[in-house]
């Protein structure tokens, strides 16, 4: 055999064993893809996986169609932490227990409870709708009696979101809600039904400055645009009010005080052109570095609020008092004291009546 023999020889067993061996890796390879199971985070793989394997049943709805699966509710308020006005979020710390009927999970022996993991039976794939960041604390699983009650239970906390409308603002009112929506079944697959004993809320609840009131639940849908469709719903609420007090005594009764003493020109001899504009011109200084003081304690909207308006209402009666001051001095400086002296006891009682009436129409229409 001479050289170039042997080499072509030699080329030939070398390919000979790298198809050998391209061989086996893709036995191996398929071999090991039909024995895996299908990922468990995909439902449509999990299902199908699960069919296999002999849970097809256990993953079916427990009604026939056209009859809706009842799903009771109870869901119970731990404590309402700090609610945010920017962000829109509040902080809850709650439970929730949902128990429906699939006669095909029965154990059959009383006393005897099963366990199985969510993915491998029919459950109404609830989620928390307005969630934002939200923790569950305990793992997910449920558990099946004897006559087949399916019970899921967890606790969560975190944060949650809801619509703030600011207009009455500090004495405004807000729903606080947590809404468990089915993220699959519509109302005439699913029927979520409240369970008045196990849902309410503590009486002690950690916010300062909110005053909660009894909660309530409610069922309904949510229609999702993007698939044309409705889902079922449950939603428990909370009724809020905001307790105006801090602002009353850090926002309102400073800018009362600042208002009282712009009025003191009424009462300075309208000669006294420096006394008047000294005491308007502080009053005026005031009042903006009190307003840049508590810009941080108000919401930042778009809209005007009930305080927006008040706070306008103090700088208008402000620099009305200024103008006031202005005018009934230079009147006694030409001559006219009597005018400027009569305009100044109008001005007691005028500014005051315009002021409270301004304050009415602001809080309480």
């Amino acid at each position: 055999m001479n050289w170039r023999q042997k080499r072509i020889f030699f080329l030939a067993v070398l390919l000979g064993f790298a198809a050998l061996a391209y061989g086996i890796t893709q036995f191996a390879a398929n071999a090991e893809a039909e024995a895996a199971p299908a990922p468990r985070g995909t439902p449509g793989s999990s299902l199908k996986y699960l069919e296999e394997v002999g849970f097809g049943d256990l993953v079916k709805r427990p009604d026939p169609e056209g009859t809706p699966t009842k799903v009771i509710v109870g869901l119970y308020v731990i404590d309402v932490g700090d609610i945010d006005d920017v962000k829109q979020t509040f902080e809850a710390n709650f439970a929730v227990g949902l128990k429906w009927k699939d006669p095909k999970l029965a154990t059959g022996k009383k006393g005897v409870v099963k366990r199985y993991d969510l993915e491998e039976i029919w459950t109404p794939h609830a989620l928390i709708l307005n969630r934002r960041e939200l923790t569950p604390i305990y793992p997910d699983y449920v558990t099946v009696d004897d006559v087949g009650n399916v019970l899921y239970s967890q606790r969560f906390y975190g944060h949650l979101g809801f619509h703030l409308h600011l207009r009455n603002f500090p004495l405004d009112e807000h729903v606080l809600p947590i809404e468990i929506v089915s993220g699959r079944y519509g109302p005439y697959e699913l029927e979520f039904i409240n369970s008045e004993k196990l849902t309410g809320q503590s009486e002690n609840l950690s916010v300062a400055d909110w005053e909660i009131l009894e909660g309530h639940s409610t069922t309904g849908t949510y229609y999702f645009k993007p698939l044309d469709k409705y889902f079922s719903t449950y939603t428990y609420k909370m009724d809020v009010e905001r307790k105006a007090g801090f602002f009353l005594w850090r926002v309102v009764a400073p800018l009362l005080l600042i208002v009282f003493m712009s009025w003191m020109v009424f009462y300075i001899d309208p000669s006294h052109l420096e006394a008047q504009v000294g005491i308007s011109a502080t009053s005026v200084l005031t009042l903006v570095a009190f307003q840049f003081a508590v810009g941080v304690l108000l919401p930042r909207i778009s809209y005007l609020t009930r305080m927006d308006f008040f706070v306008l209402l103090t700088s208008f009666m402000v620099f009305a008092a200024l103008v006031e001051g202005v005018t009934t001095s230079g009147l006694a400086t030409s001559g006219r004291k009597d005018l400027a002296l009569r305009i100044d006891r109008y001005s007691r009682i005028i500014f005051p009546l315009v002021f409270v009436a301004s304050i009415l129409i602001v809080f309480l229409i």
